[in-house]
């Protein structure tokens, strides 16, 4: 009999796992886990149903319903494979605990609602980027059917308004996060890896290689950025790419810092010496062995650095040095919408907004990957 029922057990978890993914996670107390694939599941499968037609027609259409496409089947298997892989190894093991490095981090993190919330608002805000083309109303730079009457209050058929152009607002917030989003994360990945790398190797060779490069970090973050990318934009014009570039190659000083001082602690570790004494190469002691054990603070720099390049970005935009004024972005709405703010206030407000609980988001995961990876803050 307890076999039997043990097996009557499997069969309605898979059954809840195979209807709605994750709901058996959250019945087992993973609310954090489960809640955010039964929220990816639920969300892709009604954009799915409901925009059937976009979806259909997306695989030969442009490259943005393409990558939508992509992303959404993605979203579904991606969804299943995880709640069948997590129940068939709970079942094996149901009293099994996540292990190694990471698992003391995952269970600490997990345990801060706010961390999570962050978490799952920034998963989400990626997942919309990306489908954006299936939950947009409209397109951006097509007007709503509006004929010359603009500037309309939100309202049941545009929540967020309209433009004096007739544009729905909503649509332009949602395509602006695509600008944000991306500006944020390429930009952070590509000052993070710089950052990493000449940090490590700064704090392991010492030397003159250290002091060449730590007053090329000193130069750099004495320049003024804004006067930089003033002077770039005078010069190139303004580009996604090159708005990008200049954002990821001036901000890596301040992560290069972090990784030396924590290379210096970690160069004369009894694992560093034993890695000398056996005749390892340099790079090979700097890239397997030192920097595997920096990503930690590394990490939590690069969550709060997203958030302060989409602020960054978003000045940028303000002031009129952003990307080129027919790609919607947040930062270039408030701007255009300054001017209204007494009889049109929904311009600037609602991209203004996405641009707060974006970046409240990235500090509050931030914030929890701080406080699981420093064992002097438990």
């Amino acid at each position: 009999m307890p076999v039997a029922g043990a097996g009557s057990v499997s069969r309605r978890a898979a059954v809840l796992s195979a209807i709605l993914p994750g709901l058996v996670q959250i019945l087992e107390g993973r609310r954090a886990s489960g809640g955010f694939v039964l929220w990816v599941w639920v969300g892709c499968l009604s954009i799915l149903v409901l925009r059937w037609d976009l979806v259909f027609d997306a695989p030969l259409g442009p490259l943005d319903h393409q990558v939508a496409f992509i992303t959404l089947l993605a979203g579904l298997l991606g969804a299943w494979a995880w709640s069948f892989r997590n129940l068939r190894r709970t079942q094996r093991s149901p009293q099994s605990e996540v292990t190694g490095m990471w698992g003391p981090v995952f269970q600490s993190f997990s345990g801060s609602r706010l961390a999570v919330l962050g978490l799952v608002t920034v998963g989400t805000a990626y997942l919309v980027a990306l489908l954006v083309p299936f939950i947009a109303p409209y397109e951006p730079g097509i007007t709503a059917g509006l004929g010359s009457d603009g500037l309309l209050r939100p309202s049941l058929e545009h929540p967020f308004g309209t433009d004096r152009l007739a544009r729905d607002v909503l649509s332009m917030v949602l395509y602006g996060a695509r600008i944000s989003l991306s500006i944020g994360l390429v930009a952070v990945a590509i000052s993070v890896t710089i950052g990493t790398v000449l940090g490590a190797v700064a704090g392991y060779l010492g030397g003159w290689s250290d002091g060449v490069i730590m007053r090329v970090v000193d130069v750099v973050m004495a320049f003024p950025r804004l006067v930089l990318l003033i002077a770039v934009v005078a010069l190139f014009g303004s580009s996604l790419l090159l708005i990008i570039l200049v954002l990821g190659l001036t901000q890596w000083p301040s992560t290069t810092r972090l990784v030396r001082g924590e290379v210096l602690s970690l160069r004369e570790r009894d694992f560093v010496q034993a890695a000398r004494a056996l005749g390892y190469s340099r790079g090979r002691i700097i890239f397997r062995h030192i920097v595997p054990n920096v990503l930690a603070p590394v990490i939590v720099a690069t969550t709060l650095g997203i958030g302060d390049m989409i602020v960054l970005e978003a000045g940028l935009s303000y002031l009129g040095l952003g990307v080129q004024a027919n790609v919607p972005s947040w930062g270039a709405m408030v701007a255009h919408g300054q001017s209204n703010m007494l009889d049109a206030w929904w311009l600037s407000t609602f991209a203004g907004l996405a641009i707060v609980f974006t970046v409240l988001s990235f500090n509050l995961v931030g914030d929890g990957l701080r406080d699981a990876l420093d064992p002097r803050l438990e």
